[in-house]
């Protein structure tokens, strides 16, 4: 055997050793990724949602405007914990199938939310106050692996201190926090 021929077999086995520790070690960590990214994207799509939603022009009672303010109330995508519970799993593993989640609720339409695809989170969305005391909450919950701990993403938002019942600007910017981000 020539040294061409064994430079060649211990590059070949140290690239096969590389490849099966990547996925043996590397592929669950990049797909919890992968899904916490989606989670904040999703989460990110409501914060949008409840911004224009304070800022947007509405009619109240008399003919007044209503004041500024996010969707007002609770909702969760699920009463499940996570999508581990058989109540709302896929047949196919640890997500939410959309079958059996509730986003034709009076909050989630307000915040014209849907997801049609299975997922791995649940999300609640909660707010409450007008004007610059007006604040939302919401929040994607995931047990990755169904160990029972869980992956907690938020976005808490408040109103502006600027608004006006004639002006319901809004230059505040949500907070992010991230409880266990790699389960």
């Amino acid at each position: 055997m020539t040294g061409k021929s064994k430079l060649w077999i211990v590059l070949s086995a140290a690239l096969l050793i590389g490849v099966v520790a990547t996925a043996a070690w590397g592929w669950p960590t990049l797909m919890r990724r992968r899904q916490a990214t989606y989670a904040m994207e999703v989460l990110g799509r409501i914060a949008r949602r409840a911004h224009v939603y304070y800022v947007k022009p509405r009619q109240g009672e008399k003919e007044s405007r209503m004041p500024c303010q996010f969707p007002r109330g609770e909702v969760r995508s699920t009463p499940a914990l996570s999508c581990c519970d058989e109540r709302v799993r896929t047949a196919e593993g640890n997500l939410c199938d959309p079958a059996k989640t509730d986003w034709n609720r009076l909050l989630w339409r307000a915040l014209t939310i849907e997801l049609n695809e299975p997922q791995p989170f649940v999300y609640t969305y909660k707010a409450s106050g007008t004007f610059k005391d007006a604040t939302y909450t919401v929040t994607a919950i995931g047990d990755l692996d169904c160990d029972g701990v869980y992956a907690t993403y938020t976005y808490i938002g408040r109103g502006d201190p600027n608004a006006t019942a004639e002006n319901c600007v809004l230059k505040t910017h949500p907070t992010f926090t991230a409880t266990n981000p790699g389960e």
